[in-house]
């Protein structure tokens, strides 16, 4: 038997300004560094993840949000780029499977950032 549980987040106005810049910042990580990919070639994650921190300091708005929602949209794009050349994926889904994924993890974060707080 499994169990699960549900939960319902609602959050104030400067958790919905943070989850809204959150998104806003990872989807311009995604996007940079794929037109970096296509102008240069691939690249792995780990080279992408230290040009993060250049790209940190040149856009100040990047450092106000969590860095690990930034790294992981670096790693969306690895495996998004992996599943493409390996003819398992579209060009199409390429850019429109980062937006499910980011929504999944900090759905995830949040919850638990939440929960810490009203306990």
């Amino acid at each position: 038997m499994h169990k699960a549980y549900k939960f319902r987040l609602y959050p104030n106005t400067n958790q919905k300004i943070l989850i809204n810049k959150t998104f806003g910042c990872v989807r311009f990580v995604y996007n940079y560094f794929l037109n970096e990919c296509r102008k240069k070639g691939y690249q792995k994650s780990f080279d992408m993840c230290k040009a993060l921190k250049e790209l940190e300091n040149e856009y100040s708005f990047l450092k106000k949000v969590d860095s690990c929602s930034l790294r992981c949209s670096i790693f969306n794009l690895e495996d998004s780029y992996k599943n493409f050349f390996a003819k398992e994926a579209s060009i199409q889904s390429l850019k429109i499977g980062i937006v499910n994924k980011v929504i999944e993890q900090h759905v995830l974060e949040v919850v638990i950032k939440v929960k810490t707080i009203v306990i």
